[in-house]
């Protein structure tokens, strides 16, 4: 029996002992030298502790984490094992999650080994070495403790910053740092710098971020509020920095969405605004308050929506504005439209006369050519600029309701041999498109989760922006989780064909129900495009109709919101405005001449009276209808009061107040419905 165990002892030593020489001979970027601090308590040798962290530049700190040998034993009996999973932080790689397993002779408890891999990898990769354990003078002759060093394959996937589940604006190492808002998922913009740092644009916090290849977060510029206050990066302010690209000189230009601006970072830290103005999406509102368009010389131009940024190999800036257009800012500092007419939709050919629906991200190849992800109401695609001029979709997904594999991606990257890195964000999963094999699963389970490891181990929650570092290394924004990952491809890539799609069932559809347009005609309200109009029901125009009720005649009343006004949908097919129309206020009388500030839902009482709820005014009004006096048709405020948000004045959300109704007042209502007994 001794024999046999003795074998086998010898056996593990021998295996670890080829193991680790082979390991640090071959040490590179791609492993992980660790420590392995291992503690016996010499009155109860079961007793266990254990300890890891990095062999370099650490302490032996006494933090031990208690092992049981309760999980098996060899097929022999002869040892007792226990099993434990530690998170190791490297600054620079992210936390490698390392499992140990301690061995120990059941005969003889001072008799223990150690085997160790890396989170999902093989026990045979290291093998097992004996741990000569030894008196630790720390300890006043309680335990006995050894240290181990060794070489770990480093996991595919780590979480390079961020604390997992956790929002907020902090600096510090690895995942001291905190990212986005603290009640919103993470919402990150993401590019790597020519030192091999992670530039993030952190929109909830209004500020830039660093993350240096040691693994420290720190706030490049912003941080001090919403605005678009040029100066000093330690005072300047971004209203919604969504996107960031860095230039060969060592300039960080930042899309900044909610203030309809182009910035820059310049190196020695000076903010500045290259291209766009006007009013920001933040109060007070003012001139430009919701964006515009104009091409022009950058200070003149202006922009809807700047969502997303690329450097093109020229120096050209291309900027996604989310609504149907591609913009360019050239190096000379002039604005034109580089693809898109402005009206949404989709159709390919000419970049001057294609049209897009919803640009969600872009990313531009070393040879100038753009990719883009698009989305229709009905589908999403890649789709791609050419050197050319021209627009072509290179592929469709089915919205993912309908079985669509992309389902909602927001992340895009083009590595330098041409393939496209795709978030599919709704699927949890990253994929690969290339011309020659299509789409491919290249990393993560399609489940959300977050589990470092393995090319098909790791796991993502929503996955978002993407960018891909010089020796090719993917670095994504994983939005749930608020951590950003890193995904170390290495020399030798990603596996092929390691990994299934994933994919979603079609949502199921009753027979028999079809979905036909009633009133109205289809579109985006934009500037100089008709936003009410009163005749049939394809002649009518409604802009952002909300709540509806049918009287007693048959007739659809329609809260028509924007236009402020309660419009009729008659039973014979005539689309009629009601009351108000006449502009954004809480003017009663007259139903003609009465106005309504943003009306969002109605209800029609068993009298006929119908009750309005005015988002906009914090009122609940009425419109009673009476022939038989003059005017026949009146509007009354039987509840709330106050001032209103009007288009001067933005930000009044009315109050909360109990009492009779005049005298009450209300928190934007939205929505209201009457019981029986007519409350």
């Amino acid at each position: 029996m001794k024999a046999v165990r003795a074998w086998f002892a010898i056996g593990l030593a021998v295996i670890l002992g080829v193991v680790v020489c082979a390991s640090v001979a071959a040490q590179s970027d791609d492993t992980a030298y660790v420590k392995v601090l291992v503690w016996q308590d010499v009155t109860d040798e079961e007793v266990i502790y254990i300890n890891a962290q990095p062999a370099v530049g650490s302490s032996d700190a006494l933090d031990m984490t208690p092992l049981l040998l309760d999980d098996g034993f060899d097929p022999g009996n002869f040892y007792r094992y226990g099993d434990i999973a530690l998170d190791v932080e490297f600054g620079q790689v992210g936390t490698v999650r390392v499992e140990i397993r301690i061995w120990q002779d059941v005969q003889d408890g001072r008799l223990l080994y150690l085997s160790a891999r890396g989170a999902g990898g093989s026990w045979g990769t290291l093998g097992t070495l004996a741990l000569p354990l030894t008196d630790d003078p720390r300890s006043n002759g309680r335990f006995r403790s050894v240290a181990i060093s060794f070489h770990l394959p480093l996991p595919f996937v780590t979480t390079l910053a961020g604390s997992v589940g956790n929002n907020g604006y902090r600096d510090g190492l690895a995942k001291q740092a905190l990212f986005g808002g603290y009640y919103n998922d993470l919402t990150l913009g993401l590019t790597v710098d020519q030192d091999g740092s992670v530039i993030v644009a952190d929109r909830e916090n209004g500020a830039i971020r660093r993350i240096a290849p040691d693994g420290t977060v720190s706030t490049i510029a912003g941080g001090n509020g919403r605005g678009v206050r040029d100066g000093p990066a330690a005072t300047a302010q971004f209203a919604g920095p969504v996107d960031v690209a860095a230039a060969p000189d060592g300039s960080i230009y930042v899309a900044d969405l909610y203030g309809y601006r182009i910035r820059k970072i310049s190196p020695d830290g000076f903010v500045t605004t290259v291209a766009g103005g006007g009013g920001i999406y933040a109060p007070p509102w003012g001139e430009d308050a919701w964006g515009g368009f104009r091409d022009g010389p950058a200070a003149e131009a202006r922009f809807e929506s700047p969502s997303a940024i690329a450097l093109g190999p020229d120096g050209n800036l291309y900027i996604a504005e989310r609504f149907s257009r591609i913009r360019l800012l050239s190096p000379d500092g002039y604005v034109s439209t580089y693809a898109g007419t402005g009206w949404p939709g989709h159709l390919d050919g000419p970049r001057q006369e294609a049209q897009f629906f919803r640009l969600l991200n872009l990313d531009v190849d070393a040879n100038g050519n753009v990719y883009m992800i698009h989305a229709m109401n009905d589908h999403v695609d890649i789709r791609m600029i050419d050197t050319g001029g021209t627009v072509s979709t290179l592929f469709t997904s089915d919205h993912p309701a309908f079985g669509g594999v992309l389902a909602n991606p927001n992340g895009i990257a083009v590595a330098a041999d041409g393939a496209i890195y795709i978030a599919n964000t709704g699927r949890h999963q990253i994929l690969q498109w290339t011309q020659e094999g299509g789409l491919r699963a290249v990393v993560g389970t399609g489940e959300a989760g977050v589990a470092a490891g393995a090319q098909g181990e790791a796991a993502f929650y929503r996955p978002g922006s993407l960018a891909l570092s010089a020796d090719g290394d993917l670095f994504v924004a994983d939005q749930v989780n608020s951590v950003i990952r890193r995904v170390r491809t290495g020399s030798q890539g990603f596996a092929p064909d390691l990994l299934d799609v994933a994919t979603g069932e079609a949502l199921p559809r009753l027979p028999g129900v079809e979905v036909s347009l009633f009133a109205g005609k289809p579109g985006n309200k934009f500037a100089d495009v008709p936003r009410s109009a009163d005749g049939s029901l394809a002649e009518a125009e409604f802009y952002a109709p909300g709540g509806m009720a049918i009287d007693a005649t048959g007739s659809v009343l329609v809260a028509d919101t924007f236009n402020h006004a309660i419009r009729r949908i008659s039973t014979e097919g005539t689309v009629t405005t009601l009351a108000g129309g006449n502009g954004n206020g809480v003017r009663d009388g007259a139903c003609a001449a009465a106005q309504f500030a943003q009306p969002h839902d109605l209800a029609v009482g068993n009298d006929g009276v119908i009750y309005v709820v005015e988002a906009g005014g914090n009122r609940i009004r009425t419109i009673t209808r009476d022939e038989t006096r003059a005017p026949a048709c009146i509007v009354t405020t039987i509840a709330g009061g106050g001032d209103i948000e009007s288009e001067l004045g933005w930000g009044v959300v009315g109050d909360h107040l109990d009492g009779p109704g005049l005298e009450a007042r209300f928190h934007n209502p939205t929505a209201i419905a009457i019981s029986p007994s007519g409350d």
